[in-house]
């Protein structure tokens, strides 16, 4: 298929795209992804990730503002999908990109477009002191898809061993009974136990969070092949 790099992106080039993301949709590959994100509330169409990645790169390196400005009113998952990877590739100063993200979050119904759009923001780990206020915004609000983001932005873009410490320490404030809050504070957790097992062990120890998302962080450390049996075993005495 001919690349979609519009300038300038109209309204027709929308309608356009749409038809070209009905056209790619695999039957098999939709009902597979609708079992495991069974949260979304758009239908299906069953384009693969690596299909809109390419389309998002695309768009990006065109009218990106016209194509977000056409894109306000998605019928389709994979519609919504698209803008979050859009918004990965823009080539933006962080102020606008970061603007962009913000009118996004309310969109966000589901784990895989809230991680998929959080994995593709590499601009946030190279502009994190920057990004950290919005970050904050983010965790404390009342919205959990926006919590998520911000966790899940925590664990991709922002982990290093300077901001280890400071990661735990949000991590601890979160309080939510939320299933994909908890499951990617879990994820958090043990990806900063994992990379930085010195500076989380006295976490783990004194750990503020609930029971659920404190075993459940244990249960992904144990599960991981870069932790020793020793280690595991040491671990698994934690549970509570």
């Amino acid at each position: 298929m001919a690349e979609f790099t519009r300038v300038p992106f109209t309204r027709a080039d929308y309608g356009e795209l749409v038809t070209r993301l009905e056209a790619m949709a695999e039957e098999g590959y939709r009902a597979f992804n609708a079992r495991i994100v069974p949260d979304t509330a758009a239908p299906m169409l069953g384009v693969r990730a690596p299909a809109l990645k390419a389309l998002a790169k695309q768009i990006a390196n065109g009218d990106w503002n016209g194509y977000l400005l056409a894109a306000q009113s998605p019928r389709y998952y994979e519609e919504i999908l698209l803008y979050g990877l859009v918004l990965g590739f823009l080539k933006e100063p962080t102020e606008i990109v970061m603007e962009r993200v913000r009118a996004f979050v309310p969109r966000i119904d589901n784990w895989a477009v809230c991680d998929s759009t959080c994995m593709g923001l590499k601009t946030v780990a190279k502009h994190r002191e920057e990004w950290g206020p919005f970050l904050g915004e983010l965790l404390s609000s009342e919205n959990p898809w926006a919590v998520r983001m911000g966790l899940v932005l925590l664990l991709s873009q922002c982990l290093t061993s300077d901001t280890v410490r400071r990661i735990l320490e949000a991590s601890g404030r979160i309080k939510s009974e939320h299933y994909y809050v908890r499951m990617a504070n879990a994820w958090l957790i043990s990806v900063c136990y994992i990379k930085f097992p010195h500076e989380t062990g006295p976490f783990l120890q004194d750990c503020p969070l609930d029971d659920w998302t404190f075993n459940k962080a244990l249960q992904k450390i144990t599960e991981s092949y870069r932790v020793s049996q020793e280690t595991k075993a040491a671990i698994k005495r934690l549970k509570r």
